[in-house]
């Protein structure tokens, strides 16, 4: 997963070490590259440097860094924040944290995809429900929505309906349509389901 806010290129994937080669960074899952100075650097506070495991997708909005995919702690290394799958970074004050209103600490499967729209914030991949650990989980199947100022997790469907009826792998927001990739066969799945074979596309407006 890649992804440039700035002058700086934030790189998630399957490791534990940027500049090999060179002077060594520690840097689990994630790590940051200056464009402009040539330097690599890891996610954390304190010695904390990235991720339990895996990075699969990234995006940013302002200085938030939102990063999904097979994990269950960040700020590893340091004082580790328990973040199941999903997690956010702030690089202003370099300090990780969950996406949740109270105790929820992400979704109970991986993520293998992010997009932003607005100050929603839409994961996808292999999950079934949302705010784990929270006050109320939200079941959601495949996909869901975070909006990043009200910090509230909702389903994606109408009529009742969560989502689709596989895995998420890929996102992407254009307009007022969201557009879903994986390896689901119905969408709409608790609703009214529409059959479409590995790719369906999303009304914002309408939750359609």
């Amino acid at each position: 997963a890649l992804a440039i806010s700035g002058n700086e290129l934030f790189v998630g994937g399957n490791f534990t070490q940027a500049n090999v080669g060179g002077v060594v960074v520690a840097a689990n899952y994630v790590a940051k590259f200056d464009l402009q100075t040539n330097s690599w650097s890891a996610l954390g506070s304190g010695s904390g440097n990235g991720l339990s495991h895996q990075v699969l997708a990234l995006a940013i909005k302002g200085h938030e860094v939102f990063v999904g995919g097979d994990f269950f702690q960040a700020n590893v290394g340091g004082a580790t924040v328990t973040a199941n799958n999903v997690a956010k970074f702030n690089k202003a004050t370099n300090t990780w944290g969950v996406l949740s209103a109270d105790t929820g600490v992400g979704v109970n499967g991986r993520v293998s995809a992010l997009a932003l729209n607005g100050d929603d914030l839409f994961v996808g991949g292999n999950f079934f429900a949302a705010n784990v650990g929270g006050t109320m989980s939200i079941l959601v199947r495949g996909i869901a929505k975070f909006n990043t100022q009200n910090n509230i997790w909702s389903a994606l469907g109408s009529d009742g309906g969560r989502g689709v009826d596989s895995s998420v792998t890929v996102l992407t927001v254009r307009n007022d349509e969201l557009y879903v990739g994986g390896t689901f066969m119905q969408v709409n799945i608790d609703g009214p389901p529409v059959t479409a074979k590995y790719v369906a596309k999303f009304n914002l407006l309408t939750n359609a």
